[in-house]
């Protein structure tokens, strides 16, 4: 058996309890006005894609992460522009999904989808359109 002495304030282990775990989620700016707090969220990991895991909505960013639709990381602040379709900004939603099965890890990936309520196709596109008119375009004038 080996001995290995370590450092004062070194970090020698990292334990998770994963018996709940909060999930984050980020919501396009264009999407964040039908999220409210208590909205249920199902989600579905590229691990366990046969898996559902059920949470609500327990918070909604109040300011905006990202910036140019690049990639490329923004200051987190919303600015002013001219030529807004250059820009993918987001919110981060929180939940807390049980994870009884211990199938969910630190760091996994997946989809979620947010029940907004039930919406017919015609007034999805009456919504999008409207938004269009409305940002967009309002700045011609």
């Amino acid at each position: 058996m080996r001995l290995v002495l370590v450092k004062k304030a070194v970090l020698i282990l990292k334990v998770f309890d994963t018996r709940a775990v909060i999930a984050q989620i980020l919501i396009s700016e264009r999407e964040i006005d039908a999220v409210a707090i208590g909205q249920p969220i199902v989600l579905r990991t590229r691990a366990y894609p046969d898996s559902e895991f059920h949470g609500k909505v327990l918070s909604i960013a109040t300011s905006a992460l990202g910036g140019p639709a690049n990639g490329s990381e923004g200051t987190g602040t919303a600015a002013a522009s001219s030529s807004s379709s250059n820009v993918n900004r987001t919110f981060l939603v929180t939940t807390e999904i049980q994870n009884d099965g211990m199938l969910l890890k630190s760091e996994m990936t997946g989809h979620a989808k947010i029940s907004c309520g039930r919406r017919r196709i015609v007034e999805l596109i009456r919504r999008r359109l409207g938004r269009t008119l409305k940002v967009e375009f309002w700045s011609w004038w």
